[in-house]
């Protein structure tokens, strides 16, 4: 299927796109917490998470994430419309602004993959929400406490 595109900036651009294949990044507590002897079970609660790429298959997406990234100028991030869609785009924007801080980052937030979706998305493309992302972080440590 190709996109259509529209632009502000009359300059040519090509698109690239990268598929992540597995998660990016993992998030565990800190060590003195993942001993159920070197802590107390409701001290989990306020402890804080630690995301971090994860090892084998993070770390090839990271390369590939951040080869492209930095030679580009924009970063659009076609990912499901759900908190987990937004917590994803956080981490691939994490990785890729380590090489290129300046890179301007979009969403286009989509629910189905069918042509008309597809298009409205990615025509009017939004600023990435952290909030959204931040309350799906909060979940998955949370669900690390009880081994979801």
């Amino acid at each position: 299927m190709k996109l259509s595109y529209k632009t502000d900036v009359a300059a040519l651009w090509r698109p690239l796109t990268i598929q992540l294949l597995a998660w990016l990044q993992s998030a565990d507590f800190e060590p003195s917490y993942n001993s159920w002897r070197g802590c107390v079970p409701k001290d989990l609660y306020d402890a804080p998470a630690k995301k971090q790429v994860s090892k084998c298959e993070g770390q090839k997406s990271k390369k590939n994430l951040q080869n492209p990234a930095r030679r580009a100028s924009r970063l659009i991030l076609l990912l499901h419309s759900d908190r987990e869609g937004e917590n994803i785009a956080f981490d691939v924007l994490g990785v890729c602004r380590e090489v290129n801080p300046l890179l301007d980052v979009k969403r286009a937030r989509f629910s189905a993959l069918i042509p008309s979706d597809t298009f409205r998305t990615v025509n009017n493309q939004v600023a990435p929400n952290e909030n959204e992302s931040y309350s799906k972080s909060q979940l998955v440590s949370r669900c690390r406490i009880f081994n979801f």
